[in-house]
């Protein structure tokens, strides 16, 4: 059962009990909720109490403890245990653990149901059937210091401890948050058919009738039910492999959009590339035109230097005549 963070359960042979019409936890008194349910009594066996926290660490300052009693009232005798942080330790709860144990020396570690069977009338009412019970509570404290005046009590007497500067102190124990309180009704399955917790054997039987006549009357039922959600199972396959092939579709159509694009890109460089080897092939033959009308005129400048006679040139080279001129 569950009650504001806390988890409760019974176990035995190693299994957790049933727990049949659990209550929601209700604040029956300031500081005190409460929890109860049902549980199927196993005579001759024994039950072990299991916990386990699932709050956070309060935020008071301080040593913290859990402090657990149990009140077994199911054999004719109420038998009451209690138990501190000696055992609840904050590990031993965050991970499930058994927080109460008989304290009865070389007996089976649990405490035991009713050895005989108490069936009889006069329990047959939900509150006679409510006098046996298996109440745990469990109470979160957290410790504070207080230093009396030295003068009130001499030293060893009542004090706790000395702090690191060897003053004497006592160590009181306080409430950090709301107590739990977990009731378990343990009783016969007759017991809880007649409070109506269980269906009756009437109806168990009616409702296994129905079964076995749905079961005549449709032998191949299962199978076609079986079949059916092997057929959907391999639909939802075949759906997701389907998604999987479109969206890689999809990819590989963007990746040819992507290639188109670039291939119309280098096909226009090329384009361009083209028409400027055309302009500079013109050029170039523009400028071959050039040079060749360039050598022809210097050929022809030579030819005439090698025709001149000596006689005018030796005359151009004469000063005299250059003056006269």
């Amino acid at each position: 059962m569950f009650c504001n963070g806390f988890e409760v359960w019974l176990e035995v042979d190693g299994k957790r009990m049933t727990e049949h019409k659990p209550t929601v936890p209700e604040l029956s008194i300031p500081g005190l909720f409460k929890t109860t349910c049902h549980v199927l009594k196993e005579t001759g066996k024994n039950f072990r109490i299991w916990g386990q926290n699932h709050m956070e660490p309060s935020s008071s300052k301080g040593p913290k403890r859990q402090v657990v009693t149990v009140i077994i009232n199911i054999d004719q005798v109420c038998k009451i245990y209690e138990e501190d942080s000696d055992r609840q330790t904050e590990w031993r709860w965050k991970t499930g653990a058994e927080i109460m144990s008989s304290k009865s020396p070389g007996e089976t570690p649990g405490f035991a149901f009713e050895t005989g069977d108490s069936s009889h009338s006069s329990l047959t009412t939900v509150g006679k059937a409510r006098d046996r019970s298996i109440t745990i509570s469990i109470q979160p404290e957290v410790s504070k210091r207080i230093y009396p005046d030295v003068n009130e009590w001499r030293a060893g007497e009542g004090e706790t401890g000395k702090d690191e500067y060897g003053r004497p102190y006592k160590e009181i124990w306080r409430p950090d948050g709301d107590k739990r309180n977990f009731t378990f009704y343990p009783a016969s399955f007759l017991h809880l058919q007649q409070t109506g917790i269980l269906p009756s054997t009437q109806v168990v039987y009616a409702e296994n009738q129905v079964l076995k006549v749905r079961h005549r009357t449709f032998p191949h039922l299962s199978s076609l039910i079986a079949h059916l959600l092997l057929f959907q199972e391999e639909k939802l396959t075949v759906e997701k492999q389907k998604d999987r092939l479109i969206s890689h579709n999809q990819a590989l159509e963007d990746s040819l959009k992507q290639t188109n694009k670039l291939m119309e890109t280098l096909l226009e460089d090329k384009e361009t590339l083209l028409k400027e080897n055309a302009v500079l092939s013109q050029d170039k033959e523009t400028l071959m035109n050039d040079a060749r009308k360039v050598l022809a005129e210097v050929a022809t400048l030579r030819s005439k230097e090698d025709n001149t006679p000596l006689s005018e040139i030796a005359a151009s080279a004469d000063p005299r005549k250059r003056r006269r001129s």
